[in-house]
């Protein structure tokens, strides 16, 4: 995180994911706003609109410019490379996962769990129960969501306590969620159903 000219008492939130309308970036940067009052915090957004192929979309373009002004406080990364992507998670004290769409599965979700990070996340899909005690829940209402983020970063801050917590269930949850339970699962249905055709 040196390259980003964190420091080691800087409070950050980071997000991964596509920029997009769907996942709730602009919302994520309207609460950021509304945190200034957090000492040394920042806000890196690790990603791109079309993962590294093609032009930024008008939706980049706009989340760029909504940043412009606290250059001091976010970092928008661009697209880069996925193995590279947890180097800078690991220096995040929260993730947040604002999506406003239904997420079926979002690895923005699971990934910070194996990194033992404090998830914030709307309520979208499969995200709470994927999260657990992991994560804070808020409503992803476009309109409240600002400020439904803010204060729970705000909260996050003031209880170190909290944090420590959730970043514990956060590595038990993340046992969950790895390629040997993903390929036991698989096997196991691929199972009941060729017996089904037998």
């Amino acid at each position: 995180y040196e390259s980003f000219k964190f420091k080691e008492d800087d409070f950050i939130i980071a997000y991964s994911g596509r920029i997009i309308q769907e996942k709730g970036v602009k919302e994520l940067i309207e609460a950021i706003k509304l945190c200034q009052d957090i000492p040394c915090l920042k806000l890196v957004i690790i990603g791109g609109s079309s993962f590294g192929v093609g032009n930024e979309e008008s939706y980049m373009t706009e989340v760029r410019e909504l940043a412009e002004s606290f250059r001091d406080i976010i970092v928008i990364t661009g697209f880069i490379p996925y193995k590279n992507v947890p180097q800078i998670l690991a220096a995040a004290d929260a993730v947040v996962v604002p999506s406003l769409w239904e997420e079926p599965g979002a690895l923005s979700a699971i990934e910070p769990l194996h990194l033992g990070k404090p998830i914030i996340a709307t309520e979208s899909g499969g995200v709470p129960q994927m999260t657990g005690d992991a994560a804070i829940i808020v409503d992803k209402n476009i309109e409240k969501l600002p400020q439904l983020l803010a204060d729970k970063i705000h909260f996050l801050y003031n209880n170190p306590e909290k944090r420590e917590a959730m970043r514990q269930a956060a590595l038990a949850r993340s046992v969950y969620f790895t390629s040997e339970v993903y390929a036991k699962n698989m096997i196991s249905v691929m199972e009941k159903y060729a017996k089904k055709d037998v």
